[in-house]
């Protein structure tokens, strides 16, 4: 038989849309998948495992490398695979390819000779009932030629499609001959590449979540402090302020300057002790935990409610047709009006123009809500530093939490919220919310 080579027999397209899907996966349980699947229908496997390289911190003390499986794929048997962990050596199969980096190719894993440095263990055979008989293994490698993964395929057929039948592999399967180990050495950079830069996206945002951790605790802890000082210096300057009228009453006689030193003063009290118990306030109600709190929420509805509490004033809304079910933190009005209210005060004359719009997003999946002024705008500084806690740009008058408030509550919901700004030029505030992934959101509900 007149057999070609897998190279000229699989389709090219197929071979450049494989490479493309592995290259854009960075969700690594479903690119090892990928890549195991993509592997035996390039080569007619029946069935295939897949394994990564774990290394250990205490690793250069002497501590050996593991391989860890995480997949199976099996045309004829179905069973459950559960992940386990061998250290590497040369004994298994999976372990001599990852200690030397080599393609194995075995005709029958049941007859391997005894001068092998590697046999096969038969367990899993024996507990499903299957057959393994010809083998092609081959390591996963990333840019510095360092194995991070083996990839096993098993019991290759005539075609993909073709099925087997348990009681009669052993006359229906074929061996991986020297084409095969070329289409092996090209999947050993193509997933080997995929593996390290979807493992290098997961650190990345892993590093994110870590530092997300931490300004969190950074800001509970900043609350425990808070809570313990806040009564004290309340106390504090309610002794300053009784004090002042005393002294206000001794400077009456001072005049238009005395009045006017008194009252600046007076004020700036005032001022200090409002600050002080919207920052106790804000550490009694705001629960962390409670900020990923999400349920499904008619967004126009709340929307609606809103503006009608600002009848008569000048939000402008515009809200598409449809009606968007998004799965955000129940709180969420409270980040809406807190940003309106923003908005409003973007201009010292009072004469502020705000719009409030929403439109489906980019994709089916999120929903944006825009609210607009045409205020003294901020500087990129101010807009990149706008969401951290206790910044602001309206003196003591503003605790400087709202915003930070608002972005807490919408990354809590998986969103995302982003400021637009120029000085001189008005703001533009958007939020992107997710779609309920239960109930339809767009037009036409």
């Amino acid at each position: 038989m007149n057999e070609k080579s897998p190279l000229e027999e699989t389709d090219l397209s197929y071979i450049i849309d494989s490479c493309l899907m592995l290259a854009l996966e960075y969700d690594i349980p479903k690119l090892l998948e990928k890549i195991l699947h993509i592997a035996r229908k390039m080569t007619c496997s029946d069935a295939g495992s897949i394994y990564v390289v774990e290394r250990s911190h205490e690793e250069e003390k002497g501590e050996k490398r593991q391989l860890r499986f995480k997949a199976a794929q099996n045309d004829t048997v179905h069973a459950d695979w559960q992940e386990f962990v061998f250290d590497i050596d040369k004994r298994t199969i999976a372990g001599y390819v990852a200690s030397t980096g080599e393609i194995v190719t075995i005709d029958d894993v049941y007859s391997i000779p005894k001068d092998f440095p590697f046999s096969f263990g038969k367990g899993v055979d024996e507990k499903t009932g299957y057959r393994t008989s010809s083998m092609l293994a081959f390591p996963m490698k990333n840019f510095r030629q360092e194995v991070i993964g083996v990839v096993q395929l098993i019991n290759r057929k005539e075609r993909f499609d073709k099925k087997l039948e348990k009681e009669k592999i052993t006359g229906n399967v074929l061996p991986y001959d020297q084409n095969y180990r070329r289409l092996a050495s090209f999947m050993v950079a193509q997933a080997g590449s995929a593996l390290e830069n979807a493992s290098l996206v997961d650190s990345i945002k892993e590093s994110y979540r870590a530092q997300e951790r931490l300004q969190k605790e950074k800001i509970v802890a900043f609350y425990d402090i808070a809570a313990g000082l806040s009564d004290t210096l309340i106390n504090k300057l309610s002794g300053i302020l009784m004090s002042l009228q005393y002294l206000q009453e001794g400077l009456r006689g001072l005049g238009k300057e005395g009045e006017e030193f008194t009252s600046m003063n007076h004020d700036a009290i005032l001022e200090a002790q409002w600050v002080i118990k919207m920052v106790k306030r804000f550490q009694e109600t705001t629960d962390l935990a409670l900020m990923s709190t999400t349920d499904d929420l008619d967004l126009h509805s709340v929307l609606k409610e809103i503006e009608l509490e600002y009848k008569g004033k000048k939000p402008a809304f515009q809200l598409f047709d449809g009606t968007p079910i998004v799965s955000c933190n129940p709180q969420i009005g409270e980040c809406f009006k807190g940003i309106i209210e923003n908005a409003l005060e973007s201009r010292m004359d009072g004469q502020a123009d705000v719009s409030v719009r929403t439109r489906p997003g980019p994709s089916s999946k999120t929903v944006l809500i825009e609210i607009t002024d045409n205020g003294k705008g901020m500087s990129q500084d101010q807009a990149q530093r706008a969401f951290t806690p206790f910044y602001t740009s309206k003196g003591t008058t503003r605790s400087g939490l709202g915003l930070w408030y608002c972005y807490q509550l919408v990354n809590g919901s998986g969103g995302n919220i982003s400021i637009k700004s120029r000085p001189g030029a008005g703001t533009t505030v958007t939020i992107s919310l997710p779609a309920s992934k239960t109930k339809e959101a767009g037009p036409g509900g």
